[in-house]
């Protein structure tokens, strides 16, 4: 990327590259405020250190006292999650990434995977068939899986909980993204929360920021 862009990007967002994604939903790869941001008509699904929702519930983490070393992201976008730990908290884990959408995996592969240390296993599945055939266990889910603005329904189902649960380390974290931005959206994730999260996560602690409503399956601090 030519530096004057980098730099123009701070007064305006500027388009790189426009394409249709595996849903046949547009996709747009922006440079906004100096960082890459992935996004479609109606939602942002990366944002480099400017993810905001999952920026914020990163400082809340006491990370001297953490012994993670192994992160599974369902819906990995541009990486912002590694970027994320790895350039602002110092964390090189070891990821893997499951994606559904080729062509979000092609735009991280030539835009964002060169520049991150961290290494990461991509792997171009449906999220929901995937975590029910692993047998691995993870420290850290970061669920963050949208079709445009709206979770697929399969994804909001107890029998999906029930699996994330299972693959989860012990004293483990799942961090589940959900919309929080109008009447509509905050009622639907409340009614999630309460009558099925907390059904498989008792002491599951629900986090706004900004516009999306983090569901964590225990309580902060860690």
């Amino acid at each position: 990327m030519k530096w004057w862009k980098y730099i123009l990007s701070y007064l305006t967002p500027l388009r790189l590259e426009a394409l249709r994604g595996q849903y046949g939903m547009p996709l747009f790869l922006d440079i906004h405020r100096g960082q890459l941001q992935l996004s479609t008509p109606n939602a942002i699904y990366s944002y480099g250190l400017r993810y905001r929702n999952f920026a914020q519930l990163f400082e809340l983490f006491q990370w001297e006292k953490l012994h993670l070393q192994h992160a599974l992201i369902l819906g990995m976008g541009l990486c912002s999650i590694p970027i994320l730990l790895e350039k602002r908290h110092g964390r090189q884990l070891r990821y893997t990434a499951i994606e559904y959408d080729q062509a979000v995996i092609d735009l991280a592969s030539r835009w964002v995977l060169p520049h991150l240390q961290s290494p990461i296993d991509i792997i171009h599945a449906d999220a929901y068939h995937w975590i029910r055939a692993t047998e691995q266990r993870y420290g850290l889910i970061c669920m963050d899986i949208f079709v445009d603005d709206r979770i697929p329904d399969k994804f909001l189902r107890k029998e999906y909980l029930l699996q994330l649960r299972r693959i989860l380390q012990p004293h483990g974290l799942l961090v589940f993204n959900t919309l929080y931005r109008d009447e509509a959206s905050q009622q639907h994730t409340k009614r999630f929360f309460n009558e099925i999260f907390k059904d498989v996560f008792p002491r599951g602690q629900m986090r706004i920021v900004h516009r999306n409503a983090l569901l964590l399956s225990r309580p902060l601090p860690l």
